[in-house]
């Protein structure tokens, strides 16, 4: 009786309209889509870093991860059909990979395609493609903080290599103000950012922990500041969504030689230790600066580097360690004190000095150049260009007494100079 009251229910009410319709699935990627590390951060992962963890999370060499998913895509038959002596000197040069140059936006394309992230670029130097210049841009031999790697491992944290660990002119890790290890403690081996084996934390080619906790060493305050001016830098990046302009930094050179020098590119040339021809050229936008030379500025007149890439914005230098130390030249274009420049050429004259000056020792007394002397007061100026020439004499005449006399050498001079 209940069951066929049940039945009579079922059959009386209107059954529910099933949704037959396939859901749309988002697309799905040939690697793991794991999270860059440090973004946003100055310690933000290097791509040749997330190469590596890519590998230790796939439980596969980096490689065999390279030879079978990622030379197929970068279009490179010869790494992919290769064996493995070939894979591995491949790797061994692959550190541009975190630079800013077309291996770099390849590599960054092929990981995009196969994580489908779109978040690669930060962890190169891509964003400076027409800004830098690719020569001295990065380390040719992989190097590291062994406190970083202790602390991570301390924590449970994810052991991986930062971005600024790559860059050209770093030495220091700015979390610790500790020197970065270029060679493995245990088989002293100097490391290339990539092998067949690589693994962040770890020696490549003795497999060691290259982590330690009382190492502690002093350094110099404009590696310190360096680090932490490219840290910044890297931090900022991802504000950045177009690669910087070439002409925001020839702008900011230009205004920084106008600044500190008042446009004289002689000068401001003389005053960083640069060719001037060399600056004239990036001056005149012929090729990028350097990384090493732009950060020679930003230490010299302590300038953020991110801005003064970017351009658009007034520079304003601090005081110049190196101008200080330099004696301030007097401008040429200043008119001449005559009158006194005149009592004092007469003054150097009149002196019967034991040796007579030259036309470079007294333009340094006077503080003016030494074409400017001669323009100004031929006669006077005559007097001191002779003056080499009676040394010369001088230096005959002694060669003649100490000779000719058998008189000590003091003696027959004191007599030379008597006669001059």
């Amino acid at each position: 009786m209940v069951m066929a009251q049940y039945v009579e229910e079922i059959t009386s009410s209107p059954l529910p309209i099933w949704d037959m319709f396939i859901p749309d699935i988002p697309p799905r990627s040939k690697l793991y889509s794991l999270a860059p590390l440090g973004l946003n951060s100055p310690l933000v992962e290097s791509l040749t870093s997330y190469l590596c963890r890519m590998a230790y999370e796939h439980h596969v060499e980096v490689g065999s991860l390279v030879q079978h998913s990622i030379a197929p895509i970068l279009g490179k038959r010869y790494i992919a059909d290769s064996h493995g002596r070939g894979v591995s000197s491949f790797l061994r040069y692959a550190s541009p990979i975190n630079g800013n140059g077309l291996m770099a936006s390849d590599w960054v394309k092929a990981l995009e395609a196969l994580t489908l992230r779109a978040d690669l670029a930060h962890l190169t130097l891509l964003i400076g493609t027409n800004a830098l210049s690719q020569r001295d841009l990065l380390q040719p031999v992989r190097q590291w903080c062994p406190r970083c790697y202790d602390a991570w491992r301390c924590r449970g944290a994810i052991i991986y290599e930062p971005l600024l660990w790559s860059i050209n002119g770093i030495a220091v890790c700015p979390e610790h103000s500790q020197l970065l290890e270029r060679r493995c403690p245990y088989c002293s081996t100097s490391l290339p950012w990539l092998t067949w084996r690589s693994r962040p934390g770890y020696c490549s080619s003795c497999g060691k922990w290259l982590g330690k906790a009382d190492d502690q060493r002093l350094v110099e305050e404009k590696e310190r500041y360096l680090a932490e001016t490219v840290g910044d830098f890297l931090a900022h990046m991802p504000q950045v969504l177009l690669a910087i302009p070439r002409e925001g930094v020839i702008q900011s050179l230009r205004d920084l030689i106008a600044t500190t020098t008042d446009g004289n590119m002689a000068a401001f040339a003389r005053n960083i230790g640069r060719p001037k021809t060399s600056l004239w050229e990036l001056v005149q936008g012929y090729f990028p600066p350097s990384l090493p030379f732009v950060l020679q500025l930003c230490y010299q007149f302590h300038l953020p580097l991110l801005p003064f890439l970017l351009g658009g914005e007034q520079v304003a230098p601090g005081e110049s360690p190196v101008s200080q130390e330099q004696t301030p030249k007097r401008d040429a274009r200043c008119p001449v004190d005559r009158e006194n420049v005149k009592q004092a050429l007469e003054a150097i004259l009149a002196d019967q000095q034991s040796v007579p000056l030259s036309m470079r020792e007294v333009a340094r007394r006077l503080d003016y150049p030494v074409r400017t002397i001669e323009t100004h007061f031929p006669y006077p100026a005559g007097k001191f260009l002779a003056a080499p020439q009676r040394i010369a004499n001088n230096k005959a005449s002694v060669g003649k007494l100490v000779c000719g006399s058998g008189l000590p050498r003091q003696l027959a001079l004191h007599s030379c100079r008597e006669r001059s």
